[in-house]
């Protein structure tokens, strides 16, 4: 799996929509005038252009590290290629809490609130993580409120979130969402796979998980 061939796989991801001021179009009116008898007819129309939106959440750190090169790879083939509305990302760690980070270093954090309410729930998701951890850092709400890094107090709220309530809210916002998955799939019978499994389409990080992801997230 090398960049050119993700490119081309994420050229498959699209909407293509009449946009903007109408342009000049040769191949229209090549043939509006032959069809007038040669009297010049010029055709002028809208580009067509992508209007999907598409928002990439990565797992860094930990257990990722042996995967890097790949995810490394698809974030730079959807950074490089400029074919979609928008395209923005960011990081976690092991599952989203209540927070993501814009950097690998995962430091200033920003909100659930606040990511949904700059994507909208049109916008395409994609997130990348082995999914592998102790149960009690998917399922404790207790373990989940304290990992979160942007909260300035330490007291514990009456309804703390874990990280699959989390997720289940990231999922509930956005229509359309897939998970990839490095993890070689004769290990996705682990608890914390199959439970994030439950929540989000998963598919393995390769070319043909890929491509299958994107037929998903378009139907």
């Amino acid at each position: 799996m090398d960049i050119r061939q993700i490119k081309t796989a994420l050229k498959k991801l699209r909407n293509l929509r009449k946009e903007g001021v109408s342009e000049f179009h040769l191949p229209k009116t090549i043939d509006s005038t032959c069809k007038n008898a040669g009297d010049i007819q010029i055709e002028f129309e809208r580009s067509r252009k992508n209007g999907l939106k598409v928002l990439l959440l990565m797992d860094t750190g930990g257990s990722m590290t042996s995967h890097a090169e790949r995810v490394n790879k698809l974030f730079s083939a959807s950074h490089q290629i400029n074919h979609f509305k928008e395209f923005h990302y960011y990081y976690f760690h092991n599952i989203i809490y209540d927070a993501v980070y814009p950097k690998a270093n995962m430091r200033t954090p920003i909100s659930l609130q606040r990511m949904f309410k700059k994507h909208s729930e049109d916008t395409k998701l994609i997130l990348i993580g082995d999914a592998y951890m102790a149960p009690y850092e998917l399922l404790d709400s207790t373990y989940g409120y304290y990992h979160s890094r942007f909260r300035m107090d330490f007291r514990l709220p009456e309804n703390p979130e874990s990280g699959l309530d989390s997720l289940k809210k990231i999922r509930r916002h956005f229509r359309d969402s897939i998970w990839l998955n490095p993890e070689p799939i004769k290990y996705w019978d682990a608890p914390t796979i199959q439970e994030i499994g439950n929540q989000v389409p998963m598919y393995f990080l390769s070319l043909d998980g890929l491509e299958k992801g994107i037929k998903k997230l378009l139907n």
